[in-house]
């Protein structure tokens, strides 16, 4: 038995994406035909596969959410918005090998065709420029469109959502693999109460924190819908620990966070709804007591900083959750100032970058918070696509009966708007956390 568990094909793939980790950290151009090539097989499978399944663009979709910020931090060659064009292309070729026609769900349409109207408020000022303002901003709404009515269509067994949440978090294992490598000595390092580069593989924190609490997520929801990841529990242990112990140590608190909210909505549910209450009492027990333990040894790693930066102790305990999040509140407000300004249709796709230099930002700055930000690029149009954002977790939850679904939807949907508060739509990440809203499990 133990022998046949050891040759589990999963965990043979665990261990695949861990060297590959380490291929990558010692040559990390070899990441651009990773990319490409993943992309390629993709194409190649959804087209041509003989065993054509229609949940193969799914998983593919998936895979790419867990790969882009791994691509990002290896230094792929790659364009920007990779992931979120891979996706949207692999959704689009499964839609045209569907045998069925695929049934158009109209509300997260609306929500997308309401974005593209403001797109007249762009200056031409060259027609590559323009393109880009375009593509580059309405990207992560077009996931978010694409994936959502794929989703739609189809009904989930327990053995195809196990595939989809294992492929989700296999590039996280390569990735981490590579924070590790990149992790300075403890002994020698400095920590501070602040993200740093230096902790999450040399790339930015707050992106490599929301894909770790994505991928912490996944494990947990796993877990309390029956879903078995692997059939070695110490792999399901192993994994929880890895990724939120890089998380913390990230310290970029909005991918940690988010993950530990989304979950804390979760339980609380299944405490009332769950019929095995016992289980799911025991599960919760066992997942504080990790918690505990993994911050327990953060606080002896960091000399006890990793306490600063989440507000529990230090000099500015009472505030310091808040220390860094001046230039986000800044923005937040910008954002609210340009809204009113240009009520009507916004100031166009990209443009608040530079409006919120002129506002009184001191510099030009990118959106943190995608809320607001459709507010100030979108004006009233923003408005009501991001009341039917918000609205559409409530709809579903509320018309479906099932309890695993239901849980599904609270996890991910407060995940992926969490995510979009502290990091916008800049990786794909929260764009299909957000579409999982409409994976229905069968009976």
């Amino acid at each position: 038995m133990y022998l046949e568990n050891l040759n589990d094909s999963r965990s043979r793939l665990v261990i695949v994406h861990l060297l590959l980790g380490y291929i990558l950290w010692l040559y990390p151009f070899l990441s651009t035909y990773l990319g490409f090539g993943i992309f390629l097989f993709s194409i190649y499978r959804i087209l041509f596969s003989a065993n054509y399944n229609d949940k193969i663009p799914l998983y593919f979709s998936a895979y790419i959410v867990g790969l882009e910020v791994f691509l990002r931090m290896t230094e792929a060659n790659l364009f920007w918005e990779f992931g979120k064009y891979a996706l949207i292309s692999f959704i689009i070729l499964g839609s045209i090998r569907q045998s069925k026609g695929i049934k158009i769900y109209f509300p997260i349409l609306i929500y997308f065709i309401l974005l593209v109207p403001s797109i007249i408020n762009l200056p031409i000022i060259s027609l590559n420029a323009w393109r880009q303002d375009v593509s580059f901003n309405l990207s992560g709404p077009l996931c978010i469109l694409m994936s959502s009515i794929y989703l739609y269509n189809f009904s989930f067994k327990k053995n195809e959502l196990e595939k989809l949440f294992f492929y989700s978090i296999l590039p996280v294992y390569s990735m981490s693999v590579v924070i590790l490598l990149k992790m300075p000595s403890f002994t020698l390092y400095n920590f501070s109460p602040y993200s740093n580069p230096l902790t999450s593989g040399g790339f930015g924190p707050n992106q490599v924190s929301s894909i770790l609490g994505y991928a912490i997520a996944i494990l947990f929801i796993a877990r309390i819908v029956n879903v078995d990841l692997f059939r070695l529990k110490i792999v399901n242990y192993f994994s929880f620990i890895l990724f939120f112990g890089l998380g913390l140590i990230t310290f970029s608190r909005g991918g940690v966070l988010s993950s530990l909210l989304a979950i804390l909505l979760t339980t609380c549910y299944s405490l009332f709804k769950d019929q095995s209450k016992i289980k799911m009492i025991l599960s919760t027990l066992i997942l504080i007591a990790g918690f505990i333990g993994i911050w327990t040894i953060m606080i002896d790693v960091t000399s006890g900083i990793i306490m600063e930066r989440y507000a529990i102790s230090g000099d500015n305990a009472s505030d310091g959750m808040f220390v860094d999040l001046s230039g986000r509140a800044e923005i937040f407000t910008i954002d609210f100032k340009i809204f009113l300004d240009n009520i009507i249709s916004g100031v166009g796709p990209g443009q608040a970058f530079y409006a919120r230099e002129l506002y009184g930002y001191g510099s030009q700055v990118a959106a943190h918070i995608e809320f607001t930000r459709l507010l100030a690029e979108h004006g009233m149009l923003g408005l009501f696509a991001l009341l039917i954002l918000l609205n559409e977790p409530l709809r579903r939850f509320i018309s479906l009966k099932n309890i695993d679904n239901k849980k599904i939807i609270i996890i991910f949907s407060s995940l992926a708007l969490f995510t979009m508060f502290h990091s916008a739509l800049r990786i794909v990440m929260p764009c299909f956390a957000f579409s999982l809203i409409y994976l229905t499990l069968e009976e």
